[in-house]
């Protein structure tokens, strides 16, 4: 129902939709004047095509991720406000060996795309509230 919901929670499910836009927009739908948004999720920097393509890097939270200026970007797009990154952390190559070996074909491809992202990979909370 719209403009019934005090907070909207999320906890890394949107960077696996393909329409952000339109998660954004129900998000600020529902919220009632003042309800308030916290999201945690993944957020990217720099991907090759190549791994936007890989279907084992998509369920792993990295292919389908944007970048954390679109992410602001998008909830102020869809009419939220005070919208902010209150924490960050970014992947080192270790930390993206272990996300990204679920689906690679062998740990010497894993360590390589690994190597690749460091640095571009990082789990972010935003904030944001309708006004």
């Amino acid at each position: 129902m719209a403009g019934s919901v005090d907070w909207v929670i999320s906890n890394c499910v949107i960077n696996l939709s393909p329409d952000k836009p339109r998660v954004f927009a129900e998000i600020a739908r529902v919220l009632r004047p003042g309800g308030r948004v916290r999201v945690l999720d993944i957020v990217v920097e720099d991907l090759p095509d190549g791994v936007r393509r890989n279907a084992a890097l998509f369920g792993s939270c990295i292919a389908g991720a944007i970048s954390e200026a679109q992410y602001v970007a998008g909830l102020k797009a869809a009419g939220l406000v005070d919208v902010q990154v209150r924490e960050r952390l970014t992947y080192d190559a270790s930390q993206l060996r272990a996300m990204a070996s679920c689906g690679l074909a062998t740990n010497e491809e894993s360590a390589a795309l690994a190597e690749r992202l460091a640095g571009k990979v990082s789990s972010a909370v935003f904030f944001a509230r309708r006004p």
